[in-house]
């Protein structure tokens, strides 16, 4: 069989191309999962944000006329700059925030991320001198379709 230059050096472009496309395909995969992590953490820690400065203004809020196990709604009044506690199902438009912890008037429309808070009062205890509540919060960030 005769060997010519240009075989090899055709076989040599095709394993040179075939090296390259590997070592392309595994630097898209690295930067793929690095963008995939950061967005995550972010999601993480936005999410986290959130609830921490929920968790400071219920503190400060008064919460007894709320009772066990009912589902309650927080709301900052830009006007008087107070924040506000709504509970029952007519107040569930409360219930949207964005990432500002501000209410989203109309989920259908709006076109950033949306997160989905909850709280609800599971225990009051009123024996003591001072009230002793546990109240959980829950902060979901929505997917849109």
């Amino acid at each position: 069989m005769l060997k010519t230059k240009k075989a090899e050096t055709f076989a040599g472009i095709i394993i040179g191309v075939f090296i390259l496309s590997i070592i392309l395909l595994g630097l898209w995969k690295l930067m793929y999962y690095s963008y995939d992590m950061l967005s995550q953490f972010n999601d993480a820690n936005r999410i986290n944000i959130l609830q921490n400065n929920l968790t400071h203004i219920i503190r400060k809020l008064d919460t007894t006329e709320v009772l066990e196990n009912e589902v309650f709604y927080v709301h900052k009044n830009k006007l008087t700059k107070d924040f506000e506690v709504f509970t029952g199902a007519t107040n569930v438009e409360y219930k949207y925030i964005d990432k500002y912890g501000d209410k989203v008037d109309s989920i259908d429309t709006y076109e950033w991320t949306i997160y989905s808070r909850v709280l609800w009062k599971e225990r009051s205890d009123n024996s003591i001198e001072s009230d002793a509540e546990v109240i959980r919060v829950y902060i979901k960030k929505l997917i849109k379709k």
